[in-house]
């Protein structure tokens, strides 16, 4: 076995030849409460494979260290090492898996970078798209920038928005090991910027409250053009024509 793959499953990279009967300090009872331990954290299945594959994630905010130490709270008058907790997870638990920490991403330049890593005869026009595709990103952002500029001259009547949803935030946000078991709420958050007098709303809510689905987006949205919060006469025609029935 490679050096690399022994080290994940959490062997050593050779086997001694020399003679050794010596037997591991370590029973089966102390193997299977290990993996009920690692078994009792909340995981997930993966979103877009759960149907080609079984393999489950753990919260990004886990790392073996953290469950171990965890474990060693739990079972105080254990003797189990932490090298033999990492045995035990990568060799008997070998589909459980730590999630990468979110970020967000484009499904346009995800696509297109799997097709140039491809290698194939599709590669070459995926790298043109996704070149297109950066440069009309980059122009909207100058836009935006230009927009922004625009609006903040004196005696201007143009109102520069931007919007973003940011990611769900979890609460409460405790990294002890108690947490690792149990559920956290999802909270959503909808920022609103005006550009020309540089100033932000924010629009917080809970999963108890409601989802985060188009209809409270567009409510947030409402309540905000309704806030009174410019004067401003070219905005408020914009507004009209988009939310126009076509």
């Amino acid at each position: 076995m490679e050096f690399s793959k022994c080290v994940k499953a959490g062997e050593t990279f050779y086997n001694d030849k020399r003679t050794c009967h010596k037997k591991s300090k370590f029973s089966e009872n102390d193997r299977n409460a290990i993996k009920a331990h690692v078994n009792s954290v909340p995981r997930d299945v993966g979103h877009y494979t759960r149907a080609k594959s079984d393999k489950e994630y753990l919260s990004p905010d886990l790392n073996i260290n953290r469950l171990f130490k965890a474990f060693k709270k739990l079972y105080l008058e254990s003797a189990l090492t932490y090298k033999f907790y990492r045995a035990v997870f990568k060799k008997d638990i070998p589909k459980l898996l730590f999630r990468r920490p979110r970020m967000d991403t484009c499904h346009t330049c995800d696509r297109l970078d799997c097709a140039i890593r491809a290698n194939n005869e599709t590669s070459k026009a995926a790298r043109t798209k996704l070149d297109v595709h950066h440069t009309k990103a980059q122009r909207a952002k100058d836009i935006l920038k230009e927009n922004t500029i625009l609006s903040q001259q004196l005696g201007s009547d143009l109102c520069c928005l931007s919007m973003d949803l940011e990611q769900v935030m979890f609460v409460p946000t405790l990294v002890h090991s108690d947490m690792f078991y149990l559920s956290q709420l999802s909270c959503f958050n909808l920022g609103i910027h005006v550009g020309d007098t540089n100033h932000a709303s924010m629009f917080l809510w809970h999963e108890g409250f409601s989802g985060r689905g188009a209809n409270q987006i567009a409510s947030c949205l409402l309540r905000f053009l309704n806030s009174g919060f410019t004067n401003k006469k070219i905005f408020g025609s914009v507004v009209r024509q988009l939310l126009r029935p076509k």
